[in-house]
């Protein structure tokens, strides 16, 4: 009986992992024609100025893979770059003095190459598990490019709050889900190993 639930709960865990695992492919940067300010505006989850303060690219981390072993210590492929800048002024979004927010590596997948110290007017949007996202195809532009957009919004608004401390990230909490799943399961086949070889040595 132990033997038969945990070949299910492995089974299981494996199926839960494999299915809802993000995968991150590789793709062409494509911009349909931009659209007008002010509907950029509308459409953004956050529009603000801010100077780039951060720049972080992707650490090395514990990835689940769909192949033997299953698990591995290496850098996403296409993981995305992490962008914190001090907010100077906003239209749209949290009032917070500091945002972070991520960009793709490449210019082939629609990164915006922002530069240590540089100012940008920047429009972010909400990806799907609500982080906050700046993408090329977007009207975000350094500073000195955005003068027919600020000129249409007139002054903004001053930020007043401290940026809260991140939550942690889905992808990590899967990670960690998984990791456990995958100990239980090998001391659930170690013990069981242990009690077949104690049974024939007695």
């Amino acid at each position: 009986m132990l033997q038969k639930w945990l070949r299910i709960w492995v089974v299981l865990g494996l199926a839960i992992c494999t299915v809802f695992w993000p995968v991150q492919p590789s793709f062409a940067c494509d911009c349909p024609t931009r659209i007008p300010a002010r509907d950029a505006l509308a459409d953004s989850h956050a529009v603000f100025v801010g100077t780039v303060t951060q720049i972080v690219g992707p650490q090395p981390s514990l990835q689940w893979t769909r192949s033997f072993p299953f698990l591995r210590y290496d850098t996403p492929a296409y993981a995305p770059l992490t962008i914190t800048l001090a907010v100077d002024q906003f239209w749209r979004g949290p009032p917070y003095r500091s945002i972070t927010l991520t960009t793709g590596q490449a210019y082939s997948q629609c990164g915006v190459p922002f530069q240590q110290g540089q100012q940008y007017l920047v429009y972010a949007y909400r990806n799907a598990v609500g982080d906050l996202v700046a993408h090329r195809c977007s009207r975000t532009v350094p500073i000195a490019q955005s003068r027919d957009d600020l000129a249409i919004f007139g002054a903004g608004t001053v930020p007043t709050q401290a940026t809260p401390d991140p939550p942690p990230s889905s992808a990590a909490l899967l990670a960690a889900l998984c990791s456990i799943m995958l100990m239980i399961a090998c001391v659930g086949a170690g013990g069981l190993f242990l009690r077949r070889r104690s049974r024939r040595s007695g």
